[in-house]
C-alpha cells in the first residue's frame, strides 16, 4: 500500500481566510475590547475624615519624635518648625485649619508627612501612616460640598470608597498656599 504523504494535512482555516470570513467587515471594523481605565498608584494620607492622594513621584518621607518649634505670632494652624538636615521645615496642622467641623481622630503621637525638600520642604501631621493605593481614574466622584477652601483649589479629582472621601490633591501647591497665607496673616513683606 502507498501512501500519498506529498499532501500537507490541513487543520482548519489559514489566518488570512480565517480573518476574511466574514464578508463586508474590514480589519478595521473588527470589534476591539475597550482600553481598560488608566490607574495610577499613589500615596494614600489618613487626615480625619479625609484621606489625601499625593503623586508618589513626589519627594515624601514620614517622620515621628522630631521637636516641633514653635513660631511667635503665627495662626494656630501652623505648628512651627522642625530641623530637617539643616533645612527648616514648616510644618502644617490642617486639623486646626479646618476646624472642628470634620471627624477627626484622637491625637497620639505627632507624624509628621514632608513632601519636598530644601526650602520647597513642608509638612503636615497626619493621623496614621501613609499607604501606597491604587485607585481607578476612571470613576472620580464630586467632592464633598463642604471641602475647605484651601484644599478645593488645589483638588484634583475626588473618589468616594467606602464613606470616604480620597483627594487627589497638589500638596506642595497647598502648602504653599498655607505658607503664603500665615505670610500674609503675620504682616509679611511677600502676601
Amino acid at each position: 500500500m502507498a501512501s500519498n504523504r506529498s499532501q500537507p494535512l490541513r487543520l482548519g482555516l489559514s489566518p488570512v481566510q480565517a480573518l476574511t470570513r466574514f464578508p463586508g467587515l474590514a480589519p478595521s471594523e473588527l470589534p476591539t475590547a475597550p482600553a481598560p481605565p488608566p490607574t495610577a498608584e499613589r500615596w494614600a494620607v489618613p487626615l480625619g475624615a479625609f484621606r489625601l492622594l499625593i503623586d508618589p513621584a513626589l519627594s515624601c518621607e514620614l517622620s515621628q519624635g522630631d521637636r516641633i518649634w514653635p513660631i511667635p505670632n503665627t495662626p494656630a494652624w501652623i505648628r512651627g518648625v522642625i530641623n530637617r538636615r539643616g533645612d527648616l521645615v514648616p510644618v502644617f496642622d490642617l486639623r486646626a485649619l479646618f476646624g472642628p467641623r470634620y471627624q477627626w481622630p484622637s491625637q497620639g503621637a505627632t507624624l509628621l508627612f514632608i513632601v519636598g525638600t530644601g526650602d520647597d520642604a513642608g509638612a503636615i501631621i497626619t493621623d496614621g501612616l501613609p499607604y501606597r493605593l491604587r485607585l481607578d481614574d476612571g470613576q472620580p466622584s464630586q467632592p464633598p460640598a463642604d471641602l475647605p477652601e484651601p484644599l478645593a483649589r488645589r483638588l484634583h479629582a475626588t473618589y468616594q470608597c467606602q464613606d470616604t472621601p480620597w483627594l487627589a490633591c497638589d500638596l506642595p501647591g497647598l502648602l504653599h498656599d498655607l505658607g503664603r497665607r500665615a505670610d500674609a496673616t503675620s504682616g509679611g513683606e511677600n502676601a
